[in-house]
């Protein structure tokens, strides 16, 4: 039985986008480090796996991440970020519960969440989750230290606009340099590399849910070519 438990877990693959693609990378370190690596790891456009900027590593201001959170999630559904009512000095002295029912309202009025209960306690939720999340990820990064070298097939796949959005949307640290296409060849061991054109939130999210075709015909043929044996030479569409 403890045989056959250990062959199952040792042909696990692993995906993550975004935050996701880094905590995938350092779970197929964990798991590597007890003998059972995964096979292959699919990163969809990661965090950069360095930043090159000194970080601040107390936890992010509550308000700050929420105003955060709630752009990301305009950007996602299309919306221009260019107002006046929700900026850092306009909503420090607002109360948290207050600060989070104003944000649900707006989501509300741009039909990107229900009017409902359940939206601000759901967004409620989000907003701490990501105000810690950020938080350690801030934590990571600031240690600086160097990349394990992987021993598994990995596919990455990286947004053209990628540099835009960690360098300015999100708060770790990174520069345009460090956020580039050439710093996130570092987590290494790229069989199968795929560029695709659009902003970060948008190829994560497409890729994610299975919508970008181009993805998922690559995505097959990575998989099918680790299963069959061949090799997975690098590929940029």
């Amino acid at each position: 039985h403890n045989e056959l438990v250990l062959q199952l877990v040792s042909t696990f693959d692993l995906i993550g986008g975004s935050m996701g693609g880094l905590m995938a990378h350092q779970i197929a370190i964990a798991t590597r480090q007890l003998s059972f690596p995964p096979r292959r790891i699919v990163l969809i456009d990661p965090v950069p796996p360095v930043v090159g900027a000194a970080l601040d590593l107390q936890r992010p201001a509550f308000h700050i991440s929420t105003i955060n959170l709630l752009n990301l999630m305009r950007r996602a559904a299309g919306r221009a970020i260019n107002e006046q009512e929700f900026t850092e000095d306009n909503t420090k002295s607002i109360p948290s519960p207050e600060l989070i029912a104003r944000a649900t309202q707006r989501l509300v009025a741009e039909n990107i969440l229900k009017d409902s209960i359940q939206s601000t306690i759901k967004f409620g939720r989000h907003a701490q989750v990501f105000n810690h999340i950020l938080w350690l990820a801030r934590q990571f990064l600031a240690q600086r230290r160097p990349l394990s070298s992987p021993s598994w097939q990995t596919l990455l796949v990286l947004a053209s606009q990628r540099s835009e959005f960690f360098s300015s949307g999100a708060d770790v640290g990174a520069t345009f340099e460090t956020a580039s296409i050439e710093t996130a060849r570092l987590y290494g061991c790229v069989a199968k590399e795929l560029l695709l054109d659009g902003s970060h939130l948008t190829i994560v999210q497409e890729c994610a849910v299975g919508e970008n075709g181009v993805f998922m015909h690559v995505l097959r043929h990575f998989l099918h070519e680790l299963d069959s044996g061949t090799h997975a030479n690098s590929e940029v569409a």
